[in-house]
């Protein structure tokens, strides 16, 4: 196989066409894109774009997790064959730890998966939460969920990065940059969007790293996933810290408890 050089390929009629392997067509295009020009497209800056090089051009075995971040936006396939071509050109794919997988939500679950997060309507007991859709736009005339008189002013983020891959993500940029969320806590592992606009950051721990039941897209049943390694420095696992946040929060007092929303579909580690 020939990466680079030039040929005649031949075609149906008997005349024949110069070509280029592509290899050598995505090397050209990629010299045009510096470190220096991507910074300036992209706000990432120049050096973390040469460490990350480094490091996915020699470590090995290199992962990919592809999230939401990518694939609900236009043009998010092309991304996603992007990062496969990157998993390509430096031998990371079929060996143990290597490649691309990818992490959005719980789909094709065959058992009923909103009773995980909805309390059933009975007659003296109102559901226990509300859509992502409510924290956007706000209450509608119709909704039955429990809705706080003043809005949403205090709200608690593990296990997603909603200020960036969610389509209407502007919205809650505006609202912490008005004062309208006037507390944004965040747990994560990595710095996201979300954490920029965070005013409180706290260091949770990735999939490999705790004990969880999880589902998957492809399993009709949940699973008992156990940490591979332990949580690194300082990080703790969410049900940690919010077991942490609840006993220095008086939830007798409705001035806390009603203003603080956690995402009703985000809470999988029940």
């Amino acid at each position: 196989m020939r990466l680079d050089g030039e040929f005649e390929a031949p075609l149906k009629n008997g005349t024949t066409v110069k070509v280029r392997p592509a290899f050598a067509l995505l090397r050209e295009m990629a010299a045009e894109y510096t470190p220096e020009k991507v910074e300036a497209e992209s706000d990432m800056p120049a050096s973390q774009i040469l460490r990350i090089a480094r490091e996915a051009a020699t470590i090995k075995p290199l992962h990919i997790m592809y999230g939401a971040s990518n694939y609900q936006w236009y043009h998010g396939d092309l991304k996603g064959r992007a990062l496969s071509l990157l998993c390509a050109l430096t031998g990371n794919i079929g060996h143990l730890g290597d490649g691309l997988s990818t992490y959005a939500g719980q789909y094709k679950m065959r058992y009923k998966g909103a009773a995980w997060w909805n309390v059933p309507e009975l007659p003296d007991r109102a559901p226990a939460g509300f859509s992502f859709t409510y924290m956007l736009n706000g209450p509608t005339e119709t909704m039955t969920c429990p809705y706080p008189k003043h809005g949403i002013k205090a709200w608690i983020i593990y296990c997603c990065n909603p200020f960036d891959q969610h389509n209407m993500g502007n919205i809650l940029r505006e609202q912490v940059e008005s004062g309208q969320l006037e507390l944004v806590v965040n747990l994560d592992f990595q710095k996201t969007t979300t954490s920029r606009y965070s005013h409180v950051c706290l260091p949770g721990v990735s999939w490999y790293e705790k004990t969880e039941l999880v589902s998957t897209p492809v399993h009709p049943y949940v699973q008992l996933m156990q940490p591979a390694i332990e949580p690194v420095g300082d990080c703790k696992p969410e049900l940690w810290i919010m077991r942490e946040l609840a006993k220095r929060i008086n939830l007798e007092t409705n001035s806390i408890s009603t203003r603080i929303w956690i995402p009703m579909r985000r809470l999988r580690r029940l």
